[in-house]
């Protein structure tokens, strides 16, 4: 890949990040980031190369791969720039769809991975937030509290939960440690939170053991 570019920064810092996580994160996503054919068809990479070329993968030297997969299957490819069937699409390489090095390297150490995004592979299916109790702006504003039910989040840490309005004001939120093993959170009406009928955001966020930040977001509608 193109080392002297910043692009090719990306690239490096990609399979880098992608390796140190399978090998010692044991992170299960890991192979689909490794396995991945996005980098031979980039189009940030093609609209600053010469050629218009949008393949990241060296010309000169063979890009080879093999792993073991968590299961102990051995799999790879030969020659990564010409392409396999083994290599996992873009849209869903467990990666963010906009990867860059920078946001990586300067994000803090908090066990959280801004370079990554929900994938099949990934083994917490996306967690779905609900609200459980009333969606009256007035009800809601007498009792400060918004009830929410959140599946498929079970082992999740570091929960957070706010519904913010229009202008992304937070108008109620939660935190806890954990999810509980029914789902349901409720989420406090902050004092500055005016609680009015019209549309707002659901936001969920939590920390998975082995894939790092999981995020969320609804969009529901109140009414008086």
């Amino acid at each position: 890949y193109p080392v002297g570019t910043l692009r090719g920064v990306d690239v490096g810092a990609w399979y880098t990040v992608a390796w140190f996580n399978k090998y010692l994160k044991h992170d299960p996503t890991a192979d689909a980031r490794l396995l991945t054919g996005r980098w031979r068809n980039d189009a940030k990479g093609a609209a600053h190369d010469p050629s218009r070329d949008p393949n990241l993968l060296s010309e000169f030297y063979r890009s080879r791969i093999a792993v073991h997969t968590p299961a102990g299957r051995a799999t790879g490819c030969e020659n990564l720039r010409a392409g396999c069937a083994s290599l996992t699409a873009a849209d869903d390489d467990c990666g963010r769809a906009s990867y860059g090095y920078l946001p990586v390297a300067t994000h803090p150490d908090d066990g959280t991975d801004p370079g990554r995004a929900p994938c099949s592979s990934d083994p917490h299916p996306t967690p779905t937030p609900a609200l459980t109790g009333s969606r009256s702006a007035r009800t809601l504003s007498r009792t400060r509290r918004v009830r929410v039910r959140v599946r498929g989040a079970t082992g999740l840490r570091q929960v957070r939960l706010t519904l913010t309005d229009v202008a992304h004001r937070v108008v109620a939120e939660a935190r806890r440690r954990s999810i509980p093993s029914d789902g349901r959170i409720t989420l406090r009406v902050l004092r500055t939170g005016t609680v009015k009928p019209g549309r707002y955001r659901l936001h969920f966020s939590a920390v998975a053991a082995l894939t790092g930040l999981i995020a969320v977001t609804k969009d529901v509608r109140l009414g008086r």
